[in-house]
């Protein structure tokens, strides 16, 4: 009886085990199966896009099959790029794409095949940003700009905006000049227009600038090297903004100044073109002291070139063809030692 009962156990053990390696083996067969047949990652390029923000997704571009839930949903909200042109069309090739996908997933780019359009055509839309903004943003500037110095100005529109579209997001506006603290008879006011704080796009705006202040006028012309001489000139409120240099409103009572420059009727007198009447100038009569031992002398001569305090000059005497230097010390004064 156990001998009947041992050989039916070794026969049931064998059946198990023979059993349990049959299906061990259907399983693995299910699972590589199961790999030979799994779907390959294919990114679908659309023909075109329409996007309303200032950066398209990659949802926004392709779709995506083969890829797991996390896989593709974690793909699908990242940033493909920036659009070039808001409100017009832009051309994204898919070479360019494979390049920034390569980029932002490394891990998964080889396994991943490319199908669908080549060139992606994106359409972009948002919100209106008038002209009428963008020139009174520039206006109100640079008439504040205008205040910290003068008075009496006037600005008029020369050259305006026209209207844009902006992608949706938080619009800024940055205005600032495009040549700084420099006045002229047209500005241009350049405003940075910016979205979620992230520069988008520069827009030039242009004005006539008319700014009137007192003003020294001459009534004549005036040679080059003219000492300057109130009766030549006279005061009046004239337009400044053409003007390089800062004008003059009155004559300064410390010292004689000449032009550098010769001088229409009309023109202003400014600060670039006036300089101190030196003190001795070239063709003048000065007087010449020389002193040797306890013996000092004082003659006349002719100054060969112009100079100021302590500059020596080439002095010619008057009564001969001699010439030495001497050093200035006083208007139409030198000295020789």
């Amino acid at each position: 009886m156990k001998s009947v009962l041992s050989k039916y156990l070794i026969s049931f053990i064998s059946l198990r085990t023979v059993l349990l390696l049959l299906l061990g083996a259907v399983c693995i067969v299910k699972s590589y199966a199961s790999d030979t047949n799994q779907k390959p990652k294919v990114i679908t390029l659309n023909s075109e896009a329409h996007v309303e923000q200032l950066h398209y997704r990659w949802a926004d571009l392709a779709r995506f099959d083969g890829f797991g839930r996390n896989q593709r949903t974690q793909i699908s909200e990242n940033i493909a790029g920036k659009v070039k042109r808001f409100g017009f069309l832009d051309l994204v090739t898919q070479a360019e794409l494979k390049v920034a996908f390569k980029k932002m997933f490394p891990e998964i780019y080889k396994s991943v095949q490319w199908r669908g359009s080549d060139i992606v055509n994106v359409y972009s839309s948002g919100i209106e940003l008038s002209a009428k903004q963008l020139e009174q943003q520039a206006g109100e500037f640079l008439q504040r700009w205008l205040s910290e110095d003068h008075g009496d100005f006037r600005v008029s529109l020369f050259k305006g905006a026209k209207d844009y579209s902006v992608p949706e997001g938080l619009v800024s506006l940055r205005p600032q000049l495009q040549i700084k603290n420099r006045l002229s008879e047209k500005m241009c006011v350049l405003v940075d227009v910016l979205i979620d704080r992230e520069h988008y796009q520069t827009v030039p705006i242009w004005y006539r600038v008319e700014v009137y202040q007192n003003a020294l006028v001459a009534t004549e012309d005036i040679k080059r090297y003219s000492e300057i001489d109130v009766k030549n000139f006279k005061k009046m409120r004239v337009n400044i903004a053409g003007t390089a240099s800062f004008v003059l409103d009155k004559f300064s009572n410390s010292r004689a100044m000449r032009v550098t420059k010769s001088l229409r009727r009309g023109e202003l007198l400014t600060t670039d073109i006036i300089e101190p009447v030196p003190l001795v100038s070239i063709g003048q009569q000065v007087s010449v002291f020389a002193k040797s031992g306890g013996v000092s002398l004082t003659i006349n001569g002719i100054a060969l070139a112009e100079g100021n305090q302590f500059d020596t000059v080439e002095i010619k005497n008057t009564g001969s063809t001699a010439k030495y230097n001497a050093v200035v010390v006083g208007p139409g004064k030198v000295v020789v030692n």
